[in-house]
This record gives structure tokens, sequence and C-alpha cells, in this order.
């Protein structure tokens, strides 16, 4: 299943945004760091194939990166249930 991940959220020049997945399977989690791809002033997107199995859970998270080294993870864990079949267009907004 592709996925498309689109993150409003105003950056500055040097910094980087990033999907971190963790997609659940019997109860098993496969990690994943996905790099957003910066559109505009305000909106950024990522495109991220999963193979996905009817029962699974995709948790996923947003982090920021600066080009020292500093890293901020946003406030909360999103959850989706993924169906097999069509894109996925996930649009966010970053939690505080």
């Amino acid at each position: 299943m592709k996925i498309h991940f689109h993150l409003y959220y105003a950056t500055q020049y040097g910094e980087n945004l990033f999907v971190k997945t963790e997609l659940h399977r019997n109860g098993n989690a496969i990690q994943g760091e996905h790099a957003l791809t910066y559109l505009n002033d305000t909106l950024w997107h990522s495109s991220v194939e999963l193979d996905t199995k009817p029962g699974d859970v995709l948790r996923y998270h947003y982090e920021w990166h600066d080009r020292f080294g500093a890293i901020r993870t946003e406030g909360g864990t999103r959850e989706i249930a993924p169906v097999a079949g069509s894109p996925l267009e996930v649009y966010d907004y970053w939690i505080p």
C-alpha cells in the first residue's frame, strides 16, 4: 500500500522533516524513517510504500531535524488501520 504523507509545517533553511513509522503485525513492529520533501513554505510530502496485511496497525509521528543535529519530536502518535488497495492520502498538522 502506498501512503502519501502531507505535513503542514513552516520551516527555515537547513531544517528537515521525517515521518517515523511502526507497522504492527502479529505482535511485531516494523519500523521505518522516511524523509519528507519540501513542497512550499508550509507543506512537506513523503510517499511511503508499505506491505500491509489485514489487521495491521500503522503508528507514526513526525520529527524535525536541523542542520546542527538537533531533533524535535512532535507531541503525539497517530494510528491508521491501513486497507490494501488504493493509495492513502494523509494530511496532518504538527502536534505540539
